[in-house]
């Protein structure tokens, strides 16, 4: 790479960190502390549970599934986001553990990803593919008639470019309802973009990253942005992005894994967003000058 390309890529590097704001570290690695539920919270948990065995990794054993249970229970989320689960019938057993009214929906594939939800849960847009999922969910106490879409991925973690093509593909599906819900794109999307943290600041994978990161972060907001990291080593990995919502909260929590699993669980706790009010407009049913 010649020397002005270099220092050209350094500038834009320095610019895209000054105006998106990522590269700057967590105030405290301690993780994030959910605090008590308020009404109208819809809260969100996505976690891959799989272990860092072998050269890829593997699925949610058997045995730790009382524990994910366990973790689930502790914090009552409403929406629940698993990579690297086991299968079906696994999912089935935690369901199960779970008790209530919780329903899930899966993607295809071995090792797919899961939505749990404890309240209804309907399956929205394309056939799911082999790493993301999509529904349309009903928490108790519903967010209105069409529900909230949720996009549950876990993103390709050796390929950038592939990383690229599958974070697009979700956003333009969420981007293709027309009904206006709120909606919620979150799960391991191996985008790893402190670049404070890397080495080797200009691989085409990095570059990659960054725009991936841009593309998404114009388009929904990221809530758990300088919360800390989230896999093993000191990476930033896992995410909750939302539209239409905004966050009381948001963040990994420390101290729920088990085995040789890799990642920590981000919760959020989000609220529908108050309607906007164009400029000189006054809202239905507001009393007239």
């Amino acid at each position: 790479m010649s020397d002005r390309r270099f220092e050209a890529l350094l500038a834009l590097a320095t610019v895209v960190a000054a105006v998106v704001g990522f590269v700057r570290p967590a105030a405290d690695d301690g993780g994030w502390v959910p605090a008590a539920r308020e009404a109208g919270d819809v809260r969100v948990m996505t976690w891959n549970v799989g272990g860092s065995g072998g050269e890829s990794g593997h699925a949610l054993r058997d045995d730790d599934v009382a524990h994910v249970a366990s973790v689930v229970r502790r914090f009552e989320p409403d929406v629940v986001l698993l990579q690297e689960t086991g299968g079906r019938a696994q999912v089935d057993r935690l369901r199960d553990r779970l008790g209530g009214s919780w329903q899930r929906l899966l993607s295809r594939g071995d090792r797919p990803v899961a939505i749990l939800v404890n309240g209804r849960l309907r399956r929205w847009g394309p056939t799911n593919g082999r790493r993301v999922a999509f529904g349309r969910i009903f928490p108790p106490g519903g967010p209105g008639p069409h529900g909230i879409l949720v996009g549950n991925l876990h993103a390709d973690a050796y390929d950038a470019a592939r990383r690229n093509r599958q974070v697009g593909f979700t956003v333009r599906m969420l981007e293709y309802d027309s009904t206006g819900a709120p909606a919620i794109l979150a799960g391991d999307l191996n985008l790893d973009v402190d670049l404070g943290k890397k080495g080797e600041l200009f691989t085409a994978d990095d570059h990659r990253d960054v725009e991936t990161y841009n593309y998404l972060a114009a388009r929904f907001e990221d809530v758990g942005l300088d919360a800390g990291s989230t896999a093993e080593p000191d990476r930033r990995l896992d995410y909750v992005f939302v539209r239409g919502l905004v966050a009381r909260g948001a963040g990994p929590v420390r101290g729920c894994r088990t085995g040789d699993m890799d990642h920590d669980p981000v919760v959020a706790d989000l609220r529908i967003a108050p309607p906007r009010i164009s400029a000189g407009i006054p809202p239905e049913g507001a009393p007239s000058k």
